[in-house]
């Protein structure tokens, strides 16, 4: 696994720094995607390679954290409430 960590924690980093344009997020995305690659290495089908299967990891958790992001902000723009709930 410090193999795989070292191979290919710069390129996930960049990558995944690209999609959300946030340091500290992109290297809490980076861990989790590591943490995950760990806990489920055994459903890794040999036919793709390492890091097609990393990264797509990585963009899965990067695009979510972005969505959940955005619920938070559109709940912060109208005080919380839900649009169509009463005031």
């Amino acid at each position: 696994m410090q193999v795989l960590f070292q191979r290919h924690n710069v390129r996930a980093y960049r990558f995944v720094l690209r999609l959300t344009g946030n340091a500290s997020l992109a290297e809490e995305i980076v861990s989790e995607t590591f943490l995950n690659v760990w806990q489920h290495a055994d459903s890794f089908e040999a036919k793709c390679q390492v890091s097609t299967w990393l990264l797509a990891i990585a963009r899965h958790k990067a695009v979510s954290a972005l969505a959940a992001a955005s619920r938070g902000a559109a709940g912060r723009r109208y005080g919380g409430c839900h649009r169509g709930s009463e005031r």
